[in-house]
């Protein structure tokens, strides 16, 4: 707040000194009115207050009051604390206009780049690991879970695939149909060979739609 600042405002130069204080005054009768429909329950009269919302009940309660006493209307209105015309154009509104522009700019990039669905691999609450035996060789197994959510108004296709073919991917289903605004935790087991894995970071490739994410996951084994 400035000087120039506009906001909801009693015109303590017309409407004091309040009548009924004293036999002959300015234009305020003491009514009270704008008090009783304020919803924060303040005065305007006793100044810029911070429980002020702006909601402009006192504007309309007071006008009701002056039309009735044959007075012009506007004793509380929208004025600056300057009786000089205000500066609209200084460089605090033109810094805050800058600030507002900047940041609708980067909400509406943020919403035009967003992804209509998210993809999650979180590791299952179980062991970090099974083995199991085929063939006389043993197979690793780590279990995951992939939540999926799809925000679109149709429904859409997940296909789910890993970095490296070595890997056995054992899903309920693949590609896995999520519907429209919905998701989904899907249970995701990986499956090798022991000793066979090179590295540990696998990549996992979610395919949804057109667009191709990647996922990181740690492969366990003894």
């Amino acid at each position: 707040m400035d000087s120039n600042s506009v906001t909801v405002m009693y015109d303590e130069k017309r409407g004091e000194p309040r009548k009924g204080e004293v036999a002959k005054g300015g234009d305020c009768v003491s009514c009270n009115r704008c008090v009783q429909v304020c919803p924060t329950g303040i005065d305007i009269r006793n100044g810029i207050q911070m429980e002020c919302i702006g909601c402009t009940a006192c504007i309309d309660a007071c006008d009701e009051i002056m039309v009735k006493v044959k007075k012009p209307k506007g004793l509380i209105r929208y004025k600056a604390l300057t009786d000089k015309p205000v500066k609209w154009f200084r460089l605090r509104v033109v810094l805050y206009s800058a600030v507002l522009v900047f940041s609708i700019l980067g909400l509406t990039i943020s919403l035009l780049n967003r992804t209509p669905f998210r993809v999650e691999v979180l590791r299952a609450r179980d062991v970090p690991y099974i083995i199991r035996i085929e063939s006389g060789m043993n197979k690793v197994q780590n279990h995951f879970l992939i939540r999926l959510e799809n925000d679109r108004k149709e429904d859409l296709k997940f296909l789910v695939s890993a970095s490296q073919p070595e890997l056995k991917l054992i899903l309920p289903e693949n590609p896995i149909v999520i519907k429209a605004q919905a998701k989904r935790d899907i249970p995701l087991f990986i499956e090798i060979s022991q000793g066979q894995l090179k590295n540990q970071s696998v990549d996992l490739i979610i395919q949804a739609g057109e667009k191709q994410i990647q996922k990181t996951i740690q492969i366990l084994e003894p």
